[in-house]
Parts: C-alpha cells; sequence; structure tokens
C-alpha cells in the first residue's frame, strides 16, 4: 500500500489492511506480464479476494478505502457485502464506463502532454 493511503488514516486509532488489486500495483504476477489472465481478472474475483484478508485477520466489518477505480469495487463489494462494511470512503471516483476509461487513459493526455509522454 502506498504511504498517501495511509496517511488518511491514523494507525494509532484503525487497523490499515491494505491490498493491491489483482494483477495491478505491486501484486504480482502483472497482469501485462500475462495478458492470458485477464478474462479471469473480474470484479467478482476481485471481490472474492478482498473476503480474503478479511476472513484471515477476522475482521467483521470494516470501512472501505476506495480510489479511482476502487471506487467501484468498494461499491460492488459493499452491495454483496453490506453486513461486512461499516462505512465507504471514496477519493477520484471512477464511473468505469467507457468514456470515462477512454478519458483516463488517452484523453486527458493531451491536457497534460508533457507528464502524459
Amino acid at each position: 500500500m502506498a504511504t498517501g493511503y495511509r496517511r488518511r488514516f491514523d494507525p494509532e486509532r484503525f487497523f490499515i489492511v491494505g491490498f493491491e488489486q489483482h494483477g495491478c500495483g505491486r501484486s504480482r504476477p502483472l497482469a501485462i506480464e500475462n495478458l492470458s489472465t485477464l478474462p479471469t481478472n473480474t470484479t467478482q474475483t476481485l471481490i472474492t479476494d478482498m473476503e480474503v484478508p478479511r476472513t484471515h485477520l477476522n475482521i467483521d466489518r470494516w470501512l472501505l478505502n476506495g480510489v479511482s477505480w476502487g471506487t467501484t469495487l468498494a461499491l460492488a463489494y459493499a452491495q454483496q457485502h453490506p453486513q461486512r462494511v461499516s462505512g465507504i470512503v471514496c477519493f477520484a471516483i471512477a464511473t468505469t464506463s467507457p468514456e470515462y476509461v477512454r478519458w483516463i487513459t488517452e484523453t486527458v493526455g493531451l491536457l497534460f502532454s508533457r507528464e502524459w509522454a
């Protein structure tokens, strides 16, 4: 988990469980290393992945913190497991519509061409 995410919550008050989405960030293998695994990297798979640390750590209910596409995942998880969620904190909310994905992965480069390069 990036240190920026940890700063949002006081570790003296909260037990913080951070994880990367399957195949992203520091999760291995990266999705781009084996593109044949992408069809199995579904929202349902990621929700199942989220249950692994929750169950392992014996957490009855937790506060979800989603960023970008993680906001969509947090909402999907909460819909499937409402009894396991005490609340949701969302930053940089992503709708994951085709238009949004095109904007964030391609069009935004028009505004920040140097950074995009």
